[in-house]
């Protein structure tokens, strides 16, 4: 299979099943193929931070966890997917003046 990075940087694969198309985030997958949920927590979080150049989609690198553990652990160690998230006006990368 072909993987493509999304956005963010995390890679995602097509799958196809009678003719429709899904994509899924890689990490997911590897994460409910080889590490067990026993709480039932519906998120899987990348230990390392992503960035533009890597994506560690390792099981030793890949923990299940709530969104609220998610979240957490991304502002306590900067692992902010887009370096624009949360900055507003001037200081978006996307921002553009206003002649």
């Amino acid at each position: 299979m072909k993987q493509y990075k999304d956005k963010w940087g995390r890679y995602v694969v097509s799958l196809y099943k009678n003719s429709h198309k899904k994509a899924r985030f890689v990490h997911r997958l590897v994460a409910q193929a080889f590490i067990p949920n026993p709480n039932n927590k519906p998120e899987v979080n990348h230990k390392r931070p992503i960035t533009n150049i890597l994506c560690d989609n390792r099981v030793d690198n890949l923990e299940w966890c709530t969104s609220k553990e998610n979240s957490q652990w991304t502002i306590k160690c900067g692992n902010l997917y887009n370096p624009s998230f949360g900055k507003y006006g001037k200081d978006n990368i996307k921002s553009k003046p206003i002649v």
